[in-house]
């Protein structure tokens, strides 16, 4: 269980982007594709062979991550 202020905390994940908008991205981190607002991205690196790190608040990733 995490309190309130823990849903706030930056995770980061990794995936690739598959497509994007400009408001948006269609994020695949190899289990599920989810749109993530452009908006709700604090960091995102590129690394090798074309997959990025995207920071996210925790509550998002628990949205559309699960």
């Amino acid at each position: 269980m995490f309190f309130r202020s823990d849903r706030k905390e930056p995770v980061t994940i990794s995936g690739v982007i598959v497509a994007e908008t400009k408001k948006a991205i269609l994020f695949d981190d190899g289990i599920m594709r989810e749109w993530v607002p452009k908006s709700q991205i604090l960091d995102m690196k590129s690394r090798e062979g074309g997959l990025y790190e995207i920071t996210i608040p925790r509550w998002l990733l628990e949205e559309k991550f699960g």
